[in-house]
């Protein structure tokens, strides 16, 4: 869990899965950002540039009541510096 945040009398809880430390919380705020303006779409791909890498991963958000879930699967890292890291499943 990144970010809890409210709107609208829902409470919403941004989730990282392989989030990497040094980013975590910038990508957390865009997320939050996006899923804001409508702009989220549950089991789907989606990039998100931050402010020292470009994240990939996948988007699944779960509803229920007031209690939103967004949580985002990194699948790829792609730093400032050059270096990528792509996460496969063994």
């Amino acid at each position: 869990m990144e970010l809890i945040s409210t709107r609208e009398g829902e409470t919403i809880i941004i989730n990282n899965f392989n989030a990497k430390m040094k980013i975590r919380e910038d990508i957390a705020e865009k997320l939050l950002a996006l899923y804001n303006k409508n702009e989220l779409l549950n089991d789907s791909n989606i990039t998100v540039v931050g402010n020292e890498a470009k994240v990939t991963g996948k988007i699944i958000i779960e509803k229920r009541e007031k209690l939103v879930s967004v949580s985002f699967y990194y699948e790829k890292v792609e730093w400032n510096s050059g270096l990528k890291e792509i996460y496969t499943k063994i």
